[in-house]
Formats: structure tokens, C-alpha cells, sequence
């Protein structure tokens, strides 16, 4: 397993990329074993929910009203709470996965992009990802090395 690691700056934005480069032995048992889906940054899914309906409750309301005036002349049997709770709805998940910063391997197997004003925060995320391509590489080899019989003196 290799770590490919890019830098740049753009303005006042730092920006890493990072990879990590399997072989074709360790794709083969990241897919037989779906190590692909662990999760190195875990999120707090119903605070995440609620924060995102809460952002979208006053973007819901004027677009709701906006919605509901076009199409009620048109078709009188129009619900304007109906109309609401799907604007609601669809803002909200819109939102959540802006907000929604979970990380699994996957993400890094495809290469995955960080953007931060802070180079500090960059820094550190570095050697985060430092820390999870030695981490990840223990899981591969557990994985390779799993199964069959061992036998230990005690």
C-alpha cells in the first residue's frame, strides 16, 4: 500500500489531497473482507439531522410560499402544508450532506480532497491520515493472515 499525498493553495484556501494506492492483492481482500467501510471519522447522525432541518426550516418557508403561489392557481387541490414538508424535506437533505463530515476508507481509496483556511488544520489532518494509512495497513494485513489454524503455547 502506498500514501499519495498532494498539497496546493489556492487564495487564502490550503488544500490536501490524499490516496492511499492499494495493489492488486490488498484490493483483493479490502473487497472479500469490505474493509472499504470502516469508519475513520465517525459523525453524530441525528445531531447532523436536526442541525440540517433547523438551517432549513427559514430557506423552507419562502420557497414553500413561492411553490405553493405558481402551482396552486393551477391546480386548486394544491396542500400548502404538503408542499412545505417536501420543501422541507428536500432542503434538509441537502443540507445534511454538506454538513455530514463522515470519513470511511473508501473515500481515501478514491482519493478524497480536504479544504481548510487554517494551514495548522491541514497540518494536523495530514498526520491524521499519517496515522490511518499505518492503521489501515495493520487491518490489511490481520485480514490476509486471517483464518486457518494456530496453535499457541500457554
Amino acid at each position: 500500500m502506498e500514501l499519495l499525498i498532494r498539497r496546493n493553495q489556492k487564495g487564502r484556501k490550503y488544500i490536501l489531497w490524499a490516496k492511499f494506492e492499494l495493489t492488486k492483492e490488498e484490493e483483493r481482500i479490502v473487497a472479500q473482507r469490505e474493509l472499504d467501510k470502516i469508519v475513520l471519522v465517525p459523525t453524530d447522525v441525528r445531531g447532523d439531522f436536526l442541525r440540517s432541518c433547523i438551517f432549513a426550516l427559514p430557506i423552507a418557508i419562502p420557497v414553500s410560499f413561492i411553490i405553493y403561489s405558481i402551482y396552486s392557481p393551477v391546480n386548486p387541490r394544491v396542500d400548502g402544508l404538503e408542499i412545505f414538508l417536501l420543501t422541507l424535506a428536500a432542503i434538509a437533505v441537502i443540507i445534511y450532506k454538506r454538513i455530514n463530515k463522515q470519513l470511511i476508507i473508501l473515500d481515501l481509496l478514491k482519493g478524497h480532497t480536504f479544504t481548510e483556511k487554517n494551514v495548522a488544520i491541514v497540518a494536523t489532518i495530514e498526520q491524521q491520515i499519517n496515522e490511518w494509512a499505518e492503521l489501515f495497513k495493520g487491518h490489511l494485513e490481520a485480514s490476509h493472515a486471517w483464518g486457518g489454524k494456530e496453535v499457541r503455547d500457554v
